[in-house]
């Protein structure tokens, strides 16, 4: 299983720390990897993580973000966690929970101004077509986690298993 969602992983066993959540973009986070607690599902023992990025904001062509206060008022897509729009809704901005997969429509006819997301979902979904500016806030850290049941991961060929844990 590969999640970015740490509820997801969450509800496998699998303890992680840092994931979504808002901090002063001058630091790095590490991800945590913890054992499982007591009683947990005991299979899904293997964990990785592969990272995707810190958060940056984009915006469209009638606005350009410089500062923490040009998010008053701005109509920003978060994905569909309560963190995010918790944290852009403190800093003023009007978050709406949009999936990734109707994001660039939503850009397109401008239900919302911006998004935020790692550079690496910006290209990937060519949302720079759509987009004019990006401010690099790194606002927060984003990776996939990976869980797996050991008994099925062994199962696989050693030069899969070797990609997996690397």
């Amino acid at each position: 299983m590969v999640s970015s969602d740490i509820a997801v992983a969450g509800r496998c066993g699998a303890v992680a720390e840092g994931q979504g959540a808002p901090y002063p973009g001058t630091l790095r986070m590490v991800a945590v990897r913890r054992k499982l607690p007591p009683g947990a599902n005991q299979r899904a023992r293997e964990t990785r993580n592969w990272d995707n990025g810190f958060g940056q904001i984009t915006s469209s062509s009638s606005r350009q973000l410089n500062s923490v206060e040009d998010l008053r008022g701005f109509k920003i897509r978060v994905p569909v966690t309560a963190l995010l729009t918790s944290l852009f809704s403190g800093l003023g901005a009007l978050p709406s929970s949009i999936s990734y997969s109707e994001l660039y429509s939503a850009l397109q006819t401008h239900i919302v101004e911006g998004q935020e997301n790692p550079l690496a979902q910006v290209s990937t979904g060519k949302l720079y077509e759509v987009q004019k500016y990006c401010a690099l806030s790194n606002h927060c850290w984003s990776g996939y986690w990976i869980v797996a049941n050991r008994r099925a991961l062994s199962s696989l060929p050693a030069d899969l298993v070797d990609i997996v844990r690397r």
